[in-house]
């Protein structure tokens, strides 16, 4: 679930075939829409000769996969009409939110107990936190965004695993 400059939707892509992606109000909706733009992209590439690309890592795919979302509505979505799909809350400490009443509610336990959350995306940046430290006693804490060495250092500490940008936790072997 997007919100942006444009307004609020859904967004999906099929990273295998360029270009074939959509959005649209709902996930269903956005389903839908991409299983027609797949259709009629390999129909166009099959009656112009070109090849279709293989399925990315069809090896041990279990067709199964996690949402994660900053959007309180989007998990309670997925709790009611998916609820066998795992299930993540991406938040920080909020010190930006002008607004108490949403800080606190954005970032407490009760949010958490509600919406029934697997894991806990939290940023790096917001660590050490009391509320991840007590959701860890029975949860998975995943650290975003680890960029560099220091970050991974802290994140070992407070996280389970940890969402790496533009950083290799492994030495270069040159």
């Amino acid at each position: 679930h997007i919100n942006d400059e444009s307004g609020s939707y859904y967004y999906g892509k099929i990273l295998e075939l360029d270009g074939c992606q959509s959005t649209g109000d709902s996930y269903k909706e956005v389903w839908e829409d991409l299983q027609e733009a797949m259709e009629g992209y390999i129909e166009t590439k099959l009656e112009n000769g070109f090849d279709i690309p293989e399925p990315i890592q069809t090896e041990n795919y279990s067709g199964k996969f996690v949402v994660k979302s900053f959007s309180p509505l989007s998990i309670l979505y997925f709790k009611k009409h998916y609820p066998n799909v795992v299930r993540g809350f991406l938040s920080s400490n909020m010190k930006s939110e002008k607004c108490f009443i949403k800080r606190w509610f954005l970032t407490s336990n009760f949010l958490l107990k509600f919406l029934n959350v697997d894991f806990l995306s939290y940023d790096i940046n917001s660590l050490p936190d009391k509320m991840v430290k007590n959701f860890r006693k029975e949860h998975i804490i995943l650290g975003w965004t680890v960029r560099n060495k220091d970050d991974f250092e802290k994140g070992k500490k407070y996280c389970d695993n940890l969402i790496c940008e533009n950083f290799d936790i492994l030495p270069n072997s040159d």
